[in-house]
């Protein structure tokens, strides 16, 4: 089983020609437990990367989730909550052909839909999580890896992961990287470049 590592300082980086070099269609899976009620979310942003190699969207419907369920160019897709009882998933489906070659990042996002007052759940009320990528033709699970780190205990979103275009094929890219603010997935959004005209 491939595995990426989200520790500071240790490669975070996995090449789909060698390990995956038939993978067409994919899906990945959020898996998590907690010991009350966790409703994460997960979002797809379809991103062009700027001069700094930051992911920036580029138009509102380039954001996969619940409330959009496919990207414009009809390669990524929402799925559904799924839960049996003994923990919970949240999937997304791509098809890595469909995706324009203007557009060379696809960020995987998670967020907390926090129904408490307060807006006060946090990553930290996790028991576990786990980042899947699959091989949606065969089932096959390509690689995983356990997303609650340190950094995520006190944030409410969290960059993932990334599907990276480079030198004509697609890397996995761990990132692990938090944020905390009662606005949820507008924030994310906004770390991300999008307008706030877009959500008027």
């Amino acid at each position: 089983m491939n595995k990426l590592n989200l520790e500071k300082g240790v490669a975070n980086k996995l090449d789909l020609k060698k390990i995956a070099p038939s993978l067409k269609e994919f899906k990945v899976n959020f898996h998590w437990n907690s010991g009350g009620k966790l409703d994460l979310d997960a979002s797809a942003l379809v991103c062009r990367r700027d001069a700094k190699g930051f992911p920036k969207l580029t138009r509102a419907d380039d954001i996969v989730f619940y409330g959009n369920k496919v990207s414009s160019d009809r390669a990524i897709f929402a799925g559904e909550d799924v839960r049996d009882g003994t923990g919970e998933v949240e999937n997304i489906d791509g098809i890595l052909a469909k995706i324009p070659e203007d557009k060379d990042e696809v960020a995987f996002i998670l967020t907390i839909d926090d129904p408490t007052p307060n807006k006060s759940q946090t990553f930290g009320s996790a028991t576990s999580g786990k980042f899947e990528l699959v091989n949606d033709e065969t089932g096959d699970v390509i690689l995983d890896f356990d997303f609650l780190t340190d950094e995520l205990k006190d944030k409410n979103i969290a960059h993932i992961a990334s599907l990276v275009r480079e030198n004509d094929g697609w890397k996995v890219v761990g990132v692990g990287i938090g944020y905390y603010h009662k606005d949820g997935i507008l924030s994310a959004l906004l770390q991300f470049g999008a307008s706030k005209d877009w959500f008027e």
